[in-house]
Parts: structure tokens; sequence; C-alpha cells
């Protein structure tokens, strides 16, 4: 979970501080997909072995 949250808080961090909106849009949808995927294998790994 924390992860999740840092991945995303950096991501956000980065995207932020550039100036092309193209980038930033990248670098924020990255995060986000990042943070999900994250999320979604821990769940996946959390169902499977209980």
């Amino acid at each position: 979970m924390v992860s999740t949250v840092l991945y995303l808080a950096l991501d956000l961090l980065a995207g932020s501080m550039q100036a092309d909106q193209r980038l930033k849009s990248y670098l924020v949808g990255a995060g986000v997909l990042l943070a999900l995927l994250i999320g979604i294998s821990r769940g996946y790994t959390t169902r499977r072995t209980s």
C-alpha cells in the first residue's frame, strides 16, 4: 500500500515540474497506471494465497 502511494506521489511531483503539457499528462498517466497495476497485483496475490 505504501509503495503505491509513494510511486503515485513521486510521479505527480515529477509531472508538476514539467512545462510540456503532453509530457506532464504522460507522466501522470503512467503513475496512475503503475499504481493500479500494483494494487491489482497485490490484491490478486493476497486472494490467491489465502
